[in-house]
């Protein structure tokens, strides 16, 4: 077993925070070292939480308990090592202001008699992760008008800390103006590593709405209903509704242009064959050939006839046939004539 100062150098690696907060942090930091010597239990049990935080964070990737770990272990024995692993594993969580407080506190710690390397170390890279996180750090310039009080996340500021920029981690974070309790103006700002935002917070149209009980509930307006007269049937007007005849119209008309065009082909043999009966004939006497032309032209013309026929009837009922047509006719009633007597009627045809 190690002798408490051999343990006590050994664990010079370590390092800081039981807070994430800067101030809290400084200040155990500032006053741990002077408190009182460590005993041999302080050094043992800091070993131990120190290791374990080593374990939970690189092996089991849980970095909120070994952060815990390695806080009870700064309380117990604040080393540079130790407050470096510390503010390594806060900056993994994302805590960029707790995680530069650890290396801040770390690389403050007043070195120790024959200090190791080890610790000589963690406290030159503590001071390189503080240099680099300063310029991580987003800051938040906040300003008021009027009366309230600020809060940054539920968390109330001074007045006199509005005169320089909130340093907060990256994310989103909720601004309030309440005034004497009641959210006046609310705001949520999101912060990227590095940027730096101002913020204006007035009371105005902004402010919530606080529900008080027994609200005051509006009159309740009656509104008094119409009389209704008696039912007619024969009330209601009659509306013909109409049905468009473009399409058969349309269909008239192609019927006509096509059975026209047909007639030609029929018209054009006729002519053939007509001409070819003339030419079997030299003024005295025909060919046997004469006849069959000649009934040939005929059936042609005939035909020609009968298809221009039925394309001049489709292209006559195209035209009078009518656009629109009635889906529902009048109705036809009677009905009392209104202030007639009973012996009265009129009717709707």
């Amino acid at each position: 077993m190690l002798h408490p100062a051999a343990r006590l150098r050994y664990l010079s690696t370590v390092r800081v925070g039981v807070r994430s907060s800067p101030v809290a942090l400084a200040l155990v930091v500032a006053l741990a070292p002077a408190a009182r010597a460590q005993s041999a239990s302080d050094i043992e049990t800091a070993r131990a939480a120190f290791l374990k935080g080593l374990e939970l964070r690189d092996k089991r990737h849980d970095l909120p308990a070994a952060a815990e770990r390695f806080k009870a272990a700064y309380a117990l024995v604040p080393t540079p090592r130790i407050g470096f692993e510390l503010g390594k594993t806060l900056r993994a969580e994302g805590d960029l202001v707790g995680a530069r407080a650890a290396f801040v506190a770390a690389e403050n710690l007043p070195p120790r008699p024959n200090e190791s390397a080890e610790a000589k170390k963690a406290r030159g890279d503590a001071d390189a992760q503080a240099n680099d996180l300063e310029q991580r750090i987003p800051q938040l310039m906040l300003h008021i008008v009027g009366v309230g009080q600020i809060y940054v996340d539920g968390e109330p500021l001074r007045r006199d800390a509005l005169a320089v920029p909130r340093r907060l981690n990256p994310g989103r974070h909720v601004v309030q103006l309440q005034v004497d309790g009641d959210v006046k103006s609310e705001k949520t700002i999101s912060l990227d590593e590095g940027e730096r935002k101002d913020v204006t917070m007035s009371p105005g149209v902004e402010a919530r709405v606080t529900v008080t009980a027994g609200p005051a509930l509006p009159p309740v307006v009656v509104t008094p209903m119409e009389p209704t007269q008696p039912y007619d049937p024969f009330a209601t007007p009659v509306t013909n509704r109409v049905h468009s005849n473009a399409g058969t119209k349309a269909a008239f008309f192609y019927a006509a242009s096509t059975l026209g065009g047909l007639g030609v082909a029929p018209g054009v043999l006729a002519l053939t064959y007509m001409k070819n009966a003339q030419g079997n004939c030299d003024g005295t006497t025909c060919t046997s050939d004469f006849q069959n032309n000649k009934n040939l032209a005929y059936g042609f013309a005939v035909a020609t006839d009968v298809l221009w026929g039925a394309a001049i009837v489709c292209l006559i009922v195209g035209i009078a046939y009518p656009s629109t047509s009635a889906l529902a006719a009048n109705e036809i009633g009677f009905s009392p004539t209104p202030g007639g007597g009973m012996f009265t009627a009129g009717g709707r045809f």
